[in-house]
C-alpha cells in the first residue's frame, strides 16, 4: 500500500470518528461537555497536519498544526471554566480572537 494512499485513509477515518465525537457531545446539555467536543476536533486535525507533513515534508503544515494546537488549548480552557460554572475572563476572550486572526 503506498504511505500516501494509507495518510488519506487514516485522514478520513480520523475525521469522522472526531465529527461522530463530536455530535455525540453536542447531545449532552452541559456546555463544558461541547467544549471538549470541538477540542477533540481540533485535537483531530492537528494530529492530521502532522501526518500529511511527515508524508509531504511541507514545513507549512507544521505551523497551521501550531495554530490548532493553541485552539484545541483554548477549547479546553474554556470547557474548564465551563466546568466550573464560572465566568471566562474577557482576556481569554481575546487570546482567542488572536488566534482565529493568526489563522
Amino acid at each position: 500500500m503506498n504511505l500516501s494512499v494509507g495518510v488519506e485513509l487514516f485522514t478520513a477515518v480520523l475525521l469522522a470518528v472526531a465529527i461522530l465525537y463530536f455530535l455525540l457531545f453536542a447531545k449532552n446539555r452541559e456546555w463544558y461537555v461541547r467544549f471538549w467536543g470541538l477540542c477533540w476536533i481540533a485535537y483531530s486535525i492537528s494530529l492530521i497536519l502532522l501526518i500529511h507533513h511527515m508524508d509531504t515534508g511541507l514545513t507549512y503544515l507544521l505551523s497551521l498544526r501550531k495554530i490548532f494546537d493553541l485552539a484545541n488549548i483554548l477549547l479546553l480552557l474554556f470547557g474548564a471554566y465551563a466546568f466550573m460554572h464560572r465566568e471566562i475572563p474577557t482576556f481569554w476572550y481575546r487570546f482567542g480572537l488572536y488566534v482565529v486572526l493568526w489563522f
